[in-house]
């Protein structure tokens, strides 16, 4: 697939996503700074505004706690702005890209998070997942993120998609 038919794919499997509003970007913020960090830089802003330079800019803490300090519902909306990261800045974005390889990695230490997550994920949606990792896994041939997008795609993403 090439770059520019997944970034259509991504529009049109996410774009209508509805924000969750700003209460529900991250659950964490009565007790984690760091996630209340997070709801302040991400109040307001819908996934498409979102780039790299943007979270370098806006977000100051760890770029690699965003999906994993926000809730279900704040880290499915923004795993397109992480997708679309990770395309145009794969060079720039290795925080970004392993803490999304990572978040969409089904393991044992996160089945029920995960599961519960992306079990009733729509179906186009999950193939957009599965297509974007094997996309990563070809843009990073030959090193270990390659393995990593590799694994994540094989411990859920590939039943979306045949190849």
């Amino acid at each position: 697939m090439k770059i520019e038919d997944l970034v259509q794919e991504i529009h049109r499997c996410f774009g209508n996503a509805d924000y969750p509003g700003d209460d529900r970007i991250t659950d964490r913020d009565k007790f984690d700074d760091e996630a209340k960090d997070i709801k302040e830089a991400f109040q307001g802003v819908r996934w498409q505004e979102i780039t790299l330079t943007w979270l370098q800019d806006t977000f100051r803490g760890d770029k690699g706690a965003v999906l994993v300090l926000m809730s279900e519902a704040g880290a499915l909306y923004y795993i397109p702005a992480f997708m679309m990261i990770c395309i145009k800045d794969l060079e720039e974005s290795d925080t970004a890209y392993d803490s999304l390889i990572k978040y969409l990695t089904l393991t044992s230490y996160n089945e029920a998070e995960f599961l519960s997550a992306f079990k009733n994920i729509e179906k186009e949606k999950g193939a957009c997942i599965a297509h974007f990792l094997l996309k990563m896994k070809e843009m990073t041939s030959g090193s270990i993120a390659s393995d990593d997008a590799r694994c994540a795609y094989e411990s859920y993403w590939k039943k979306y998609i045949t190849e």
